[in-house]
């Protein structure tokens, strides 16, 4: 996905980490290594897909869809409130989303 600019083979994941991380850091002065960006990409997704854990818990490879849960559960609660609360407003309002 990220080919090495000298041959053109893949990168090992030490030195794509450290790229990263230095990239990153380098364009928006965050300091994010790839553990962190894995989490950032998750909770995106989910922004998108609130409840999606299956999709999240494949990408990052967890054993156990607890696992994903566990860790994301609690911001999936907090996007469901804000849709149930936008979607309820709405409706109070005479109007719909349909």
């Amino acid at each position: 996905m990220f080919p090495r600019s000298s041959d053109g083979k893949p990168r090992s994941p030490a030195n794509f980490g450290g790229d990263l991380t230095r990239r990153i850091f380098r364009e928006t002065g965050l300091k994010i290594h790839p553990h962190l960006f894995r989490h950032i990409a998750a909770k995106l997704y989910l922004e998108e897909r609130p409840g999606d854990f299956e999709t999240v818990r494949r990408l990052l490879k967890h054993k156990r869809l607890q696992t994903t849960m566990d860790f994301y559960a609690s911001l999936s609660n907090q996007w469901a409130h804000d849709h149930y609360d936008e979607v309820v407003l709405l409706k109070l309002r005479g109007t719909s989303d349909d």
